[in-house]
């Protein structure tokens, strides 16, 4: 039980990482264009 709950955590943490990254990759594309606009 203890091991299946932490494979899940790691995946659900794991997934979470995903998206943050994503997320701030998309900020830091945009951040210079928004820069340039101004």
């Amino acid at each position: 039980m203890e091991k299946k709950v932490d494979k899940l955590w790691i995946g659900s943490i794991e997934s979470f990482v995903g998206q943050l990254r994503s997320l701030v990759n998309s900020v830091r594309w945009s951040i210079p264009f928004v820069g340039q606009e101004r």
